[in-house]
């Protein structure tokens, strides 16, 4: 069964088309104070990372200096040991 245009139906839907107010939903950037969406992940202007686990560099994870202060007290708890028995 063919279509002729005069059958079809343009059902464009207003309600679901509707622009949100941006300023509603933006916020500005910490690092340069342009607006941005409140759920964007990066500023598009400065390129400032506002998820805290995508910035580089924000610090040494836990377990790297958790696995470094008890290699460095087994290795003084050692060098004690033998000097207290020699």
């Amino acid at each position: 069964m063919m279509h002729d245009d005069e059958d079809w139906e343009d059902s464009y839907d207003d309600e679901f088309y509707e622009e949100e107010d941006s300023s509603d939903c933006t916020v500005p950037c910490p690092e340069c104070k342009a607006d941005i969406y409140d759920d964007a992940e990066r500023c598009p202007e400065c390129g400032y990372y506002l998820v805290e686990s995508e910035r580089l560099g924000t610090g040494k994870p836990t377990w790297i200096l958790l696995t470094a202060i008890l290699l460095l007290a087994a290795y003084f708890a050692r060098m004690i040991w033998l000097a207290a028995f020699r």
